[in-house]
């Protein structure tokens, strides 16, 4: 992922968290990020799903990238870690 602002421009972000797999359902926890880059993040993942869901190879992306199985009825969560919640 690149991020530009007016500032700098950084060429790797490195996200570190954890997927669990939960009551029938994959989650990926992010740690703490800042509002802005979580709504960044947010945007850009919906642009991502909606664009594999364009081509037709959402289900395979996610099977390539590990998570096998998953279909039009999978809920996709992306969720945030509070800077108060202890790491998993």
């Amino acid at each position: 992922m690149t991020i530009r602002n007016s500032r700098s421009q950084v060429e790797t972000v490195c996200l570190s968290g954890n997927v669990l797999y939960r009551d029938g359902m994959f989650e990926a926890v992010l740690d703490v990020l800042e509002e802005e880059a979580q709504d960044d993040l947010i945007e850009r993942f919906i642009n991502w799903i909606q664009e594999r869901e364009g081509q037709g190879d959402l289900e395979y992306k996610l099977a390539q990238a590990g998570y096998p199985g998953v279909d039009e009825s999978t809920e996709l969560v992306l969720e945030f870690r509070a800077a108060d919640e202890p790491n998993l």
